[in-house]
């Protein structure tokens, strides 16, 4: 189940579209199969709500499976975090408790630290690691065309 409000990338393509395009992202990862996924969903349908100057992806590994290898997907639910087309953080799994809680506090400290203009909850600030000295994920291009 995809969480509402969050945009369903359906293709590789369209997802590095969009980590390329949007300074700040969060991509959560999910499987109708997935229980906790499902649970998961209904916490953080808000999310695109709460920080709209964060892009807020959904991507079912049934539909994409290409780009769950590609992304190095083991457990679910998985959230990474992308900043200025880098990742910047990864959650894989969620606690059982508050799992909302969780997300939130890897976005405040892994992407608001990283914008000059956050909105939303939490304030600007908070931190977090530039995108300085930051890895690019290893997802080769050529693969997909």
């Amino acid at each position: 189940m995809l969480p509402i409000n969050w945009l369903p990338v359906t293709s590789c393509a369209q997802f590095y579209t969009f980590i390329e395009a949007r300074e700040l992202v969060v991509c959560y990862v999910t499987a109708p199969w997935c229980f906790r996924c499902k649970q998961v969903a209904e916490k953080i349908a808000s999310f695109p709500a709460d920080w709209p100057d964060i892009s807020f992806l959904a991507i079912d590994l049934e539909e994409c499976e290409q780009l769950g290898e590609l992304l190095g997907i083991a457990t679910l639910p998985t959230f990474a975090l992308f900043a200025h087309g880098v990742e910047a953080a990864r959650l894989e799994g969620v606690p059982q408790q508050r799992p909302a809680r969780a997300v939130a506090q890897a976005i405040r400290q892994h992407l608001l630290g990283c914008s000059a203009s956050s909105g939303g909850r939490g304030g600007g600030g908070g931190g977090g690691p530039s995108s300085e000295g930051m890895q690019q994920p290893d997802l080769p291009r050529a693969q997909l065309e």
